[in-house]
């Protein structure tokens, strides 16, 4: 298939192995140059839904379901299932911690197929926040709470989705094996950002020495846990570049430090650029996209999806309450948030406390929603609150996230998350 890369070495770059000296590959017995990777299993609490499942009755015929987002299909073979079984597919709460965009449920939790099925899962509503496409993979929940990644994942460039065929449901969710941190950032004139080059994953490395790394896996071996991220060798960094205004510092390690203009006007963007080794079979990036502002913003996802900055009024204080918004005028999209509090943080309230509202033309969301269970509808209030992480110099800077944000009628639901740093006027 065009576009369409097997993922099967254990370095997170199928790719790469093919792109990295021949010497890389073939010594089995030289230590590593700058040190092993360990990384332990982590253990990660399980992702609360974020929306309705969508469900379809499947027989031993075969058949498709697609998830209410058009985010994820499974394909499931003729002769897979012996009797009409429900097969579900729910959003919820990304808990890998290499996780990329929204996690999905499968369901029924557990069921076994006679043959495999394949799911489908698009990383185009997120392709900004990943440092580099090509290292994408499945990835899905065991019953121990560790997240493991399958060999045998597919990335499909052209149709921007991952592919894997499995045999068994769990909570399965897009990973990058490598990636830099932060991918995103936005800065102000003279602020400073450290990035760094990261792997996720605890791969064998029987001989405590890099080149274990790029031995090819089986096609379907067995998977391997995911833990908190190390520092990806040097040994794989041929070296760190950068487009736009700014500078960066220390640039022959796996990590940079960038430093924004003393001056900035209005919004621009600058990019770190991390390349590979091995450009002799073509060259792999690994970007880190930094926004430039020296004007009040609100950045925000809505659904898992890339975050879209919004420039922003001042935030209004009067007494201990805060007002801020912000929006693109020419678009119609139109954000409020409302609370009462300085530095910590304060969770939504129904009535006329604490709150969030996103409005773009044809649709209101918000930090409520209401429960269609129950016979009254009563309303509720979303999970998630407003962050506030520094007051200072005339400026308001904090986090905000939103779980169960109700929408449309209000008994639809989703997520929403984001970052804001704004101008402070009032008492």
């Amino acid at each position: 298939m065009k576009g369409t890369h097997n993922r099967t070495s254990v370095v997170a770059l199928g790719v790469v192995c093919l792109a990295l000296l021949a010497t890389a590959c073939g010594k089995k017995d030289t230590p590593a140059q700058d040190g092993k990777i360990e990384i332990v299993p982590k253990v990660s609490g399980v992702g609360t839904p974020t929306g309705a499942a969508t469900t379809k009755v499947i027989g031993a015929a075969g058949g498709f379901v697609t998830s209410a987002d058009h985010s994820v299909t499974i394909t499931i073979p003729s002769g897979a299932l012996s009797a009409n079984t429900t097969i579900g597919i729910q959003p919820i709460i990304n808990t890998n911690v290499g996780g990329k965009g929204t996690a999905y449920r499968l369901t029924p939790h557990g069921q076994q197929f006679a043959k495999p099925v394949e799911i489908a899962m698009a990383y185009l509503p997120f392709k900004d926040s990943m440092a580099f496409p090509l290292t994408a993979v499945l990835s899905f929940q065991g019953d121990d709470g560790v997240w493991q990644m399958p060999s045998g994942s597919v990335v499909d460039t052209t149709a921007k989705v991952v592919e894997y065929s499995t045999t068994h449901f769990s909570d399965w969710a897009i990973m990058e094996r490598v990636s830099l941190k932060p991918v995103t950032a936005t800065l102000g004139e003279g602020e400073k950002l450290n990035i760094v080059a990261l792997i996720y994953n605890a791969v064998p490395n029987p001989c405590n020495c890099m080149d274990d790394l790029l031995q090819p896996l089986p096609p379907r071996g067995n998977p391997y846990p995911v833990g908190e991220p190390a520092a990806l060798p040097v040994r794989y960094i041929k070296n760190w570049k950068l487009v736009g205004p700014g500078s960066i510092d220390r640039t022959t390690g796996n990590s940079v430090e960038y430093k924004a203009p003393a001056s900035i006007p209005g919004f621009t963007t600058a990019t770190v650029v991390m390349q590979l080794n091995g450009d002799d079979q073509g060259k792999y990036l690994l970007l880190s996209n930094i926004k430039l502002t020296s004007e009040s913003w609100i950045e925000m996802s809505v659904a898992g999806g890339a975050k879209v900055m919004h420039p922003a009024t001042p935030a209004v204080k009067s007494g201990d309450t805060y007002i801020l918004s912000g929006g693109d005028e020419g678009i119609g999209n139109y954000i409020m948030m409302k609370w009462d509090g300085g530095v910590g943080t304060h969770a939504w309230e129904l009535g006329n406390g604490n709150s969030w509202h996103y409005i773009k033309p044809g649709m209101t969301y918000g930090s409520r929603w209401i429960d269609i269970s129950i016979p009254e509808r009563p309303e509720k209030v979303s999970g998630g609150g407003v962050t506030v992480t520094r007051i200072s110099g005339g400026w308001i800077e904090g986090t905000f996230t939103v779980s169960r944000a109700g929408y449309d009628d209000f008994t639809v639901t989703t997520s929403a998350s984001g970052s804001f740093k704004a101008k402070l006027i009032g008492n």
